[in-house]
């Protein structure tokens, strides 16, 4: 996957060690790097023009012996693409992309640089990168130290760059890579809310790597689970054919939802079951492909109860919680056939672009989505705060293509063409596909003692559109209230001792009496 970060002008390439290993002390790594122009996925070729939009102009030299030259060069193929490449100490790059051969039809050989970094060395990960913490609770991360080329030294662990009111323990504290500490990171009540950078180092005294930690602080955080393997929909639903989805699990399968806030954002974050997202293998502009999600909010009375959205998922909401507020999260911001990205507010005629913002996480498989709360009480004014919060968590399949909100359709197995198999989602109702109540929503979370199969199954097949649709539950937005600790019933022991000693000096005085 590549991602790209136009504020620092950096790109990173991430690879799965699962496919390409890890280097060893017997077998260390060597890395050619060449830089070149993209163009439509491919290398953008070399001209002698004076001007040019498609290729990179290579000025012809006013020399006649050298311009005849780079004729030559170029009528043999052998011009150099890359602007830029990596060479090892001592050489230069000149050198290096001009060490073609036009007369043999030789390309420049360009030399790896290596071994990486050339001794002995270790390196630190922490795992989950981010985490979400309430003010008052705590979380745990993994720091993971390795070593390569026989690396031996003591590695100490220590993080910087703490809020006030976040306190961290590593245990252990140091070790002899490989090991791996357990990270503890501790928020106290009267944290204020935000986004967090903390940098975890590891050093042995000369030598020091760190690893960036991420942490929202939150007032109130909801953690609610969904069962793995489910995004089946009414229980029949399949992936299309395309080769893009064959060999892939879990890509719409949401295992968590959390949500939480913070002085100025609403946060939902979507944990789905698929590697790294399934891959962002339609260069989304956030960093994955495949996903869909709308969160449908009830957050005050009144409402409505069919999404903004309506032919997108086809589903409704049940009017006890009708929502307010919902949001559509992709891995894309530019709009195709349909805008996504965005918030739409009940009464209102369109959806608003430009204020939701999407990140994904790949490593912990979560997509997560911030929205002002300027926004929502500019829209819906201040909220009751005695209000009990519920919402409609559901995916589907992103599709750039379709009509109906991003969409994708599912369609009945046995009613698809060979070109619909390759694209839709497969095994629908046919007779709910039929009048247009076939819902197209892979996953959603349902209460406790509600089934999905039978959820998304609910339509009425003699009804037409929005009549039939299938009526969903919401499940309640409340955070874990910590239960009270019952105090031990306190035994007043010095006025009980008091009212003995009253007690048998009473019944002294009258025995007295009796003699």
């Amino acid at each position: 996957s590549v991602t790209a970060n136009q504020a620092t002008g950096k790109v990173q390439i991430s690879v799965p060690k699962s496919i390409v290993g890890s280097p060893s002390e017997s077998a260390p790594w060597y890395c050619t790097v060449l830089v070149g122009s993209d163009n439509l996925g491919a290398w953008r070729k070399v001209a002698m023009v004076e001007k040019s939009l498609i290729f990179i102009r290579w000025l012809p030299d006013p020399d006649v012996a050298r311009a005849t030259w780079q004729s030559r060069v170029m009528a043999a193929k052998v011009e150099p693409r890359p602007m830029d490449i990596l060479v090892p100490e001592g050489m230069t790059q000149k050198s290096v992309l001009l060490g073609f051969n036009e007369n043999t039809g030789t390309y420049a050989r360009v030399p790896a640089v290596g071994p990486i970094p050339g001794r002995p060395y270790f390196t630190i990960a922490v795992t989950p990168s981010s985490r979400i913490i309430q003010v008052g609770k705590s979380a745990q991360v993994s720091v993971n130290v390795k070593r390569f080329l026989g690396y031996s030294q003591t590695v100490s662990l220590e993080a910087t760059g703490l809020p006030s009111g976040v306190s961290v323990n590593f245990s252990p504290t140091s070790g002899t890579p490989p090991f791996t500490s357990t990270l503890t990171i501790s928020v106290a009540k009267e944290t204020t809310s935000g986004i967090y950078e903390i940098t975890v180092r590891a050093s042995d005294g000369t030598i020091s790597h760190t690893a960036p930690l991420k942490i929202w602080v939150a007032e109130r955080v909801v953690e609610i689970t969904d069962p793995v393997g489910d995004d089946y929909g009414p229980g029949t639903y399949r992936y299309p054919e395309s080769a893009y989805f064959q060999g892939k699990t879990g890509l719409f399968d949401i295992t968590k939802f959390m949500f939480f806030e913070d002085a100025q954002n609403y946060y939902f974050a979507v944990e789905f079951a698929a590697d790294r997202l399934g891959g962002n293998v339609w260069s989304g502009e956030v960093g994955f492909s495949y996903q869909l999600v709308e969160v449908w909010v009830d957050c005050k009375p009144g409402g409505e109860t069919i999404p903004f959205s309506r032919e997108g998922p086809r589903i409704k909401i049940e009017e006890a919680h009708a929502w307010d507020f919902g949001i559509q999260i992709t891995g894309f911001y530019k709009p195709h056939k349909a805008r996504r990205n965005w918030v739409v507010f009940a009464g209102q005629y369109d959806v608003i672009t430009g204020v939701l913002t999407v990140s994904c996480d790949l490593a912990s498989r979560t997509v997560l989505a911030s929205l002002p709360k300027s926004i929502v009480r500019q829209y819906l004014g201040d909220l009751p705060t005695d209000y009990k919060w519920h919402a409609v968590i559901i995916s589907g399949s992103q599709d750039g293509f379709s009509e109906y909100w991003s969409w994708r359709l599912a369609l009945p197995e046995n009613e698809a063409t060979p070109a619909e198999r390759e694209w839709k989602i497969l095994g629908a109702n046919s007779a709910a596909y039929a009048v247009g109540v076939s819902p197209n929503v892979l996953d959603i979370i349902v209460p406790p003692g509600r089934d999905q199969r039978t959820v998304l199954s609910g339509f009425n097949t003699n009804a037409f559109g929005v009549e039939g649709y299938t009526v969903v539950p919401a499940v309640p937005l409340v955070a874990e209230v910590e239960a009270p600790v019952e105090k031990p019933t306190e035994i007043p022991v010095l006025p009980i001792i008091g009212v003995i000693v009253i007690v048998i000096i009473v019944a002294a005085v009258a025995l007295m009496k009796r003699k």
